[in-house]
C-alpha cells in the first residue's frame, strides 16, 4: 500500500472516529439532561423553557405564558401517572412471580435482592413526583387543588 493510500485511510479513520466520538458524547450529554429532567421535573421544565426562550427569542410575557403551559403539562402528566400506576403495579407484580417460577433457589435469592433495590429506587421516584406535584417549582403555587404544604394524598 502506498503512502498516499495509508495517509488517506488514516485521515478517513480519524474522521470516522471523530464523528462517532461526537455522536457518543452528544448522546451521553443528552442522556444526562434527560435523567436530570426525570429526576427533577421542575428542572426539566426549566431546561425546556430555557431552550425555547433562547432558540425562539421569547419575550418575558411569552416566557411567563410558556411556564404556565409547561406547569399545566406536568400536572396533566401527573394525573395520567396516578391513573395508570395501579395497572403498572399489577403488571410488575405478575412479572415478578413469572420470573421467580423459572429461577433456581439461589437465583431467587439474588432476584429478591434485585427487587428490593428496584423497589427502593421506584419509591424514591414516586416520592419525588408526589413532592413535585404538591409544590410547583418554587413559585409558591400548589397544584391540583391541594392546599398548603401539609397536604397528604388521600388513599
Amino acid at each position: 500500500m502506498s503512502a498516499k493510500v495509508k495517509t488517506a485511510t488514516g485521515l478517513i479513520l480519524l474522521f470516522v472516529f471523530g464523528v462517532i466520538s461526537g455522536i457518543a458524547i452528544t448522546l451521553i450529554l443528552e442522556g444526562a439532561m434527560v435523567r436530570k429532567a426525570l429526576a427533577n421535573p421542575d428542572r426539566g421544565r426549566q431546561i425546556v423553557a430555557n431552550r425555547l426562550t433562547r432558540e425562539l427569542n421569547l419575550s418575558p410575557e411569552q416566557q411567563s405564558e410558556l411556564d404556565d403551559i409547561l406547569i399545566s403539562v406536568q400536572d396533566d402528566l401527573q394525573v395520567i401517572r396516578e391513573e395508570i400506576e395501579p395497572g403498572i403495579e399489577e403488571i410488575l407484580t405478575d412479572s415478578k412471580y413469572q420470573i421467580e417460577e423459572i429461577l433456581t433457589t439461589e437465583q431467587k435469592e439474588d432476584f429478591e435482592k434485585m427487587c428490593i433495590r428496584f423497589e427502593g429506587a421506584r419509591e424514591q421516584y414516586r416520592k419525588m413526583h408526589r413532592e413535585r406535584h404538591r409544590y410547583r417549582g418554587g413559585r409558591g403555587e400548589y397544584g391540583s387543588g391541594h392546599h398548603g404544604p401539609n397536604w397528604q394524598k388521600e388513599e
